[in-house]
């Protein structure tokens, strides 16, 4: 979207203008716990950037699929997108190196045919994502689902549905308004004068996001100024939390009562958020500390693992913990303001080694060094020799720890359901075989790869 585009004149109708003041609620966030997203496949290192510009896309999805539910929610179809980016979409990185998957979903935020806002890549505000190469540091990405490219095949949208116009101008406005962001400014970013929102057809060779969906953005951008006015009047809270907080330059600040506030907020409006979205902005003088990370106040009391934002306190004794390979040297002491920056999560237990345990969803788990471990097909949990009669359910799986999934033995011959293709597991990875006339033992394993898939 050029600056002459944004030339044009696009004000508010009043009726648009008496609209958004009519419903100046921040916009819901759907979270990846809620889509279902599967942690096991985010493997990408989370890095920061201040937020300073928006890239709008579409998906280009030629089939739109809701779920079977009747929610009207699409989380099916952002997973797979999520599957897709994470472990089969190629890039290439600056030096000309070629990978295969990015490790976790390349948008910051997808919105579904109905005006359903999903979180996408993890981490929060001002996470660096993967939607349009060489802009993506300091950029948030926001993909609409649908194909909105005027007489491309399977194209999906001929127009703009007002559900997902208004979606797509509050999800700005509210990262605009909590990011500092003028909207209407043209800057110089990364090499480009670019808009404050722009399309990826701005900064890269493609016709993303579509011409239907691109000659709609100046005024999705007026819309979201309106918001972004709303919000900057906001002060925040959360069910259960009885401080306040306010969100701006891309990050919180917590005052514990009503009294606290300075007097600029005294007069704000309250609003009630989720702690999910809440908790996407980090503390300005916080201490980034990785999942993983055991803390302590001051250096001593309860010891905590950090996951997801979350501080869980350890129940075990000092055995358990030193059988889960932890060490006392591992524990960081943190002031007790940076522990109270940490939301309290379930408590951690040493699982009880060597049981088969099933969650309420079905999926099976060996207890292994006091952690669980997923089996990822029932195939694979046959083969390994396990008994489906020891399966038992445990409702205190949420409590123990994950840990790697499970795998075929060293020396098996895979291949997947309806392929060719024939692996040797070797030392955890698959070593796949050119030729099957160079290998009796391939030959002679027919039999046995017909009923094994690759997990």
């Amino acid at each position: 979207m050029s600056s002459i585009f944004i030339l044009a004149s696009f004000a508010p109708s009043s009726s648009t203008l008496a609209a958004i003041e009519s419903d100046p609620a921040v916009p819901k966030i759907l979270s990846r716990a809620y889509w279902g997203a599967d942690e096991t496949l985010m493997t990408w290192p989370i890095e920061y950037a201040k937020v300073q510009k928006i890239i709008v896309h579409h998906t280009a999805s030629t089939k739109l699929v809701p779920d079977t539910d009747g929610s009207g929610e699409y989380k099916s179809m952002v997973n797979a997108i999520y599957r897709y980016h994470a472990s089969s979409k190629g890039w290439t990185d600056g030096e000309g190196t070629s990978y295969v998957g990015f490790g976790d979903i390349g948008y910051n935020y997808v919105i579904d045919p109905n005006g359903n806002i999903y979180e996408g890549r993890k981490g929060g505000n001002g996470v660096v994502a993967g939607h349009a190469s060489g802009f993506n540091e300091g950029s948030v990405g926001i993909s609409i689902i649908g194909n909105y490219q005027d007489g491309a095949t399977g194209q999906t949208n001929t127009s703009l549905d007002p559900k997902v116009e208004k979606a797509l101008a509050r999800l700005i406005g509210w990262i605009a308004a909590n990011n500092d962001l003028q909207l209407n400014v043209t800057s110089n970013f990364l090499g480009k004068n670019i808009d404050g929102v722009v399309g990826h057809k701005d900064v890269a060779p493609t016709q993303c996001p579509g011409n239907v969906l691109y000659v709609q953005l100046s005024a999705a951008q007026t819309d979201a100024d309106l918001y972004e006015e709303a919000f900057d009047s906001y002060i925040y809270q959360t069910e259960g939390d009885s401080a306040y907080y306010v969100l701006g330059g891309g990050y919180k600040t917590k005052f514990a009562n009503r009294s606290s506030l300075p007097s600029t907020y005294q007069n704000r409006q309250v609003q009630m958020i989720s702690k999910t979205q809440l908790n996407a902005y980090q503390y300005k003088d916080m201490k980034v500390l990785p999942d993983g990370t055991l803390i302590q106040e001051n250096g001593s009391g309860t010891v905590y693992y950090l996951e997801g934002g979350k501080k869980r306190p350890l129940g075990m004794s000092e055995a358990e913990f030193l059988k889960l390979g932890f060490k006392s040297s591992d524990v960081v002491s943190v002031s007790s303001t940076e522990i109270d920056y940490y939301e309290l999560g379930s408590i951690i237990k040493y699982g009880p080694d060597g049981s088969l345990l099933r969650d309420a969803q079905g999926t099976v788990y060996l207890i292994d060094g006091g952690k669980k471990r997923r089996f990822t097909s029932a195939t694979l949990f046959t083969r390994l020799g396990y008994s489906w009669t020891k399966v038992k359910t445990d409702a205190n799986l949420e409590y123990y720890l994950t840990g790697d999934v499970m795998r075929y033995s060293n020396g098996t011959l895979v291949r997947a359901s309806s392929a060719q293709n024939v692996y040797l597991i070797e030392s955890g990875k698959k070593r796949l075989f050119t030729s099957g006339s160079g290998s009796k033992r391939t030959q002679t394993a027919n039999g046995l790869l017909a009923s094994i898939t690759v997990t």
